[in-house]
């Protein structure tokens, strides 16, 4: 399947669950009826919608220290390996918080 995107929905907080989900699906040709986004499993998740935004406010906070110790984790290796490496800004990080590169220069192996 494609990825498609969902409609905005206006007052989508003063609606039930089955009313958002069929307006959110309009465009997509997909057969949803209410029973299959009104069965208790469904209702029982809906109850755990707070830990679901906790847990993605954690992840987006947490994954820029991940992704920089990832890219120190690699530049110490490539410094143990005896290359000149460094960590460098490609791009304002306003932009996005993936802006750092990493620059390494191999050893001359062929001395003279």
């Amino acid at each position: 399947m494609k990825h498609f995107g969902l409609h905005s929905i206006k007052h989508a907080d003063k609606m039930p669950f089955s009313v958002y989900v069929q307006n959110a699906l309009k465009r997509i040709d997909l057969n949803i009826t209410p029973e299959d986004v009104s069965s208790p499993y469904i209702n029982e998740c809906l109850e755990h919608w707070k830990l679901v935004v906790i847990f993605y406010s954690l992840r987006l906070m947490i994954a820029p220290v991940i992704e920089t110790l990832v890219l120190l984790d690699r530049l110490l290796f490539l410094y143990e390996k005896g290359c000149s490496c460094c960590l460098m800004p490609l791009f304002d990080p306003k932009i996005s918080p993936r802006n750092q590169i990493l620059i390494g220069v191999k050893p001359n192996i062929f001395k003279h």
